[in-house]
């Protein structure tokens, strides 16, 4: 079933947001207040040394008979997907957070909730039944599939010193690499905060990808 919020955002643009429990059928449309969805991106250190932008969506939506608390609840992570469009094209997915519901109680209540794109749970997951060698994108690509996102991943961080091919990121490591003194794997965070380190990068999802982008070639 997908929820289906229509609007036009502050730019007057056609926008909507599917709010996705199951099967993608049927679609039922409901109406959001005034502030139908409001994006929000958090840097994990503040400033300019940050290389996580992690992103959340805070979502009003009317109550209806179709779309209310009950036949949202859930205690599963991942169950309700919101994907968010600008003209029809991806601009934004995530999931929303179980436990960051709450309702108005006034003759036309509002459902309130948020949205995450997960990349915090990264730092208690780890990877599995990895090659000997591993290319540093597909890497980055496994560790990010891991939130439950199943996006692609852009890069600008050019390091191809004109032969047109990104040496960094096409480079292969040892996966035994992946592991900590103890033998213990390291989280799917902390494979990335060291990706991104090495690229002098950060990371943020945005225009339905995910991006590593070098923050010289940022700036300039």
């Amino acid at each position: 079933m997908i929820y289906r919020l229509r609007y036009c955002n502050k730019d007057g643009v056609e926008a909507r947001v599917d709010i996705q429990k199951g099967l993608a059928t049927p679609v039922i449309e409901v109406e959001g207040t005034e502030r139908p969805f409001i994006l929000s991106y958090n840097n994990d250190k503040g400033d300019k040394s940050g290389m996580f932008l992690s992103s959340s969506a805070d979502i009003e939506i009317y109550e209806t008979s179709d779309f209310n608390i009950n036949r949202l609840k859930t205690s599963n992570e991942t169950e309700l997907a919101v994907t968010h469009y600008i003209n029809n094209v991806i601009s934004w997915k995530g999931f929303i957070i179980p436990d960051f519901f709450s309702i108005e109680v006034r003759n036309n209540p509002v459902i309130t909730m948020t949205a995450s794109d997960r990349l915090g749970t990264l730092k208690s997951v780890t990877l599995s039944d990895l090659p000997t060698m591993v290319n540093i994108r597909e890497l980055a690509v496994s560790c990010l599939n891991k939130t439950g996102l199943t996006l692609p991943l852009k890069t600008m961080a050019d390091f191809s010193n004109g032969t047109g091919i990104n040496d960094f990121f096409n480079s292969k490591i040892l996966t035994q690499r992946l592991s900590d003194t103890k033998g213990r794997s390291i989280s799917c965070y902390d494979i990335l905060s060291s990706i991104l380190t090495a690229s002098n990068s950060f990371l943020v999802q945005r225009s339905g990808g995910w991006h590593i982008i070098n923050k010289i070639q940022h700036e300039s």
